[in-house]
């Protein structure tokens, strides 16, 4: 368990399967052989993996951390995760239209930024990496999500991301996305803090934290009933919403790791569970 989990193979397996909700809610044949899955699940690995080995430091790994000690312990592993998920995207991106393969270089630049120290910080900071920037983590986490499991796949089968209903998806994930990114940021106050990297639960503390993470939620479900009026979707995804506020409501800073990396990241895969039993149900 603590393989899949530390290893992002678990997150990377959410992140593809917001793909196919994407195709399910938008009305679009749903294959877990299109090579835009196998594609958002590298990706995903290669980013989360290289954040891993190049963003933990020697002071992280002697912290009192499962997480910190399995990643100190496996930094080869890591290494030949980023290598084969590399490679894997390579593939993956080759199989799909070149206009999708273009539309990637900047996303993958930008997360790639996210990770490796090339921003130029002063004499005094040194080399900084796009998540370092204060405030702005958490937003471009929201945005490379919403493009990656939703404007990407939805152009990748004809449909306009520029179209209402794939533009308000795009919103409405990436709002997602911040949402339950918000309890990480509890999770790593201290590190922020001794970084520098100023984040929402720094600024207003992790009961207003918590409280703005409900209030979107709400906002959330309120989004998708207007969006899916006629359509039963609204079903799992208040189903979904409720799960997702029950975890939300127990946030606080002494949850333990499997609250973050197991439950608040198993959202986006239950998520897609409901959504896509809808679907199943709804096309016989």
């Amino acid at each position: 368990m603590s393989f899949l989990i530390f290893s992002n193979l678990f997150v990377s397996c959410c992140a593809a399967s917001l793909v196919l909700a994407t195709w399910a809610e938008l009305g679009l044949d749903v294959s877990l052989l299109d090579p835009m899955v196998g594609l958002v699940f590298f990706a995903t690995l290669l980013v989360y993996n290289l954040d891993r080995v190049t963003g933990t430091s020697p002071e992280d790994a002697s912290l009192d951390s499962e997480r910190h000690g399995w990643i100190a312990r496996r930094r080869a592993l890591l290494f030949g995760l980023v290598g084969c998920s590399a490679l894997g995207t390579l593939a993956m991106g080759f199989l799909l239209d070149w206009k999708i393969f273009a539309a990637l270089v900047p996303l993958g630049v930008l997360s790639l930024t996210y990770s490796l120290p090339i921003l130029p910080g002063g004499k005094e900071q040194g080399w900084r990496r796009l998540k370092d920037v204060p405030g702005l983590k958490i937003f471009l986490i929201a945005l490379v999500w919403g493009v990656a499991t939703v404007t990407l796949p939805a152009w990748h089968r004809g449909v306009s991301p520029w179209m209402l209903e794939p533009a308000w998806l795009m919103i409405e994930r990436a709002l997602f996305i911040f949402i339950i990114t918000l309890p990480f940021d509890v999770r790593d106050m201290e590190r922020d803090k001794s970084a520098g990297v100023q984040t929402l639960p720094l600024l207003f503390g992790v009961e207003r934290t918590r409280s703005l993470a409900l209030a979107l939620l709400c906002f959330f479900m309120a989004s998708a009933a207007v969006r899916h009026q006629a359509a039963g979707y609204v079903w799992p995804l208040a189903m979904s919403t409720m799960l997702t506020g029950a975890l939300l409501a127990r946030l606080d800073r002494e949850r333990s790791e499997s609250y973050y990396v197991v439950y608040m990241e198993g959202t986006m895969l239950l998520q897609t569970l409901l959504v896509l039993a809808w679907y199943a149900f709804s096309v016989k």
